[in-house]
């Protein structure tokens, strides 16, 4: 595994939670980190702690311009990009017989298409630099 100093990192989900402890992290240990989430407000508080090191994107991963975007910022910020970790989520809460199945489908593609929508648009910039991909899901 490749020490974080130097590493440009594109994480999704990066306004509260697993993604913006993963950002702080990272910032603290070198790297240049882009965070994205549909909630602006709550990135530009991580943000803030984290400082010149971050990156914001406010965007929904299930867009496709938005992971565009998103993107674009990472390679900007970064220089490149080194790693990917996919970990915006969405749920759905009720019991199994009263769910709407709209509601899952959209779950499954926030969590699972999105993510590996946003994988292919990265995997070219990846192999330039030898990166990796992280899917974290529930």
């Amino acid at each position: 595994m490749k020490a974080p100093e130097g590493l440009s990192v594109l994480i999704t989900g990066g306004g509260s939670g697993i993604g913006a402890e993963t950002a702080v992290y990272l910032a603290e240990h070198g790297a240049k980190v882009t965070i994205t989430g549909r909630r602006e407000e709550a990135l530009a508080k991580v943000a803030e702690a984290i400082g010149p090191a971050c990156c914001t994107v406010a965007g929904d991963v299930a867009v496709a311009a938005d992971r565009a975007r998103m993107m674009d910022a990472a390679i900007a910020h970064g220089g490149g990009l080194d790693g990917l970790v996919n970990n915006a989520a969405n749920m759905v809460r009720g019991p199994i017989s009263e769910l709407d199945e709209e509601a899952v489908r959209e779950v499954f593609n926030t969590n699972v298409v999105a993510g590996m929508m946003l994988t292919g648009l990265a995997a070219p910039r990846l192999e330039e630099r030898s990166g990796a991909v992280i899917f974290l899901g529930s």
